[in-house]
């Protein structure tokens, strides 16, 4: 199924996430769909070091953002991390506020999530390790999907781990 890639990430294995969204049949359903998909690739392949192909699929996903017009907490999400990853930031960052202001943690956990882990893989593509890691903090001890564990081993957030906050709220878990 579609969470067979969110479960290969959060077992730290982009390689394997790659994979099932590649296998994915209904992945052109939806214009929303086939944005995730996209960005999800795009996030895959930056962490399995394939920059280039990277920035060729957060491209595409730009280019359908672009196209399509769309507004939305989901869009701004995506846009945040396609614009991240073809190096706009501030269109980046202004698309991150906007998601982050337009969907609450208390409207819907897992929405929320999601949500801001897109946006903590933007500001991991922009450099602002720092910035991802208060996002990430903030996911792992609010109830949800992401925990302290998951995120630990989640490839869209090896710069994280490299901090020494993020290294000291682990051995505290």
């Amino acid at each position: 199924g579609g969470d067979v890639w969110e479960l290969a990430l959060q077992c730290g294995d982009a390689a394997a996430a790659l994979a099932a969204l590649d296998g994915l049949p209904d992945v052109r359903t939806t214009q929303t769909r086939v944005l995730v998909a996209s960005t999800l690739r795009g996030q895959c392949l930056a962490a399995l070091g394939r920059p280039d192909e990277a920035r060729a699929e957060f491209a595409r996903s730009v280019e359908r953002i672009e196209s399509e017009g769309a507004e939305g907490w989901i869009w701004d999400a995506a846009r945040s991390l396609a614009y991240a990853g073809v190096g706009d930031r501030a269109a980046s960052l202004a698309a991150a506020d906007a998601a982050l202001a337009a969907m609450p943690y208390e409207r819907d956990a897992i929405v929320w999530h999601d949500l801001a882990m897109d946006v903590a893989s933007a500001y991991v593509l922009l450099g602002e390790p720092d910035r991802a890691l208060e996002l990430a903090l903030l996911m792992a001890e609010r109830p949800g999907p992401h925990t302290l564990a998951t995120l630990d081993r989640d490839p869209r957030l090896s710069a994280v781990r490299a901090l020494p906050r993020w290294r000291e709220a682990v051995a505290e878990d």
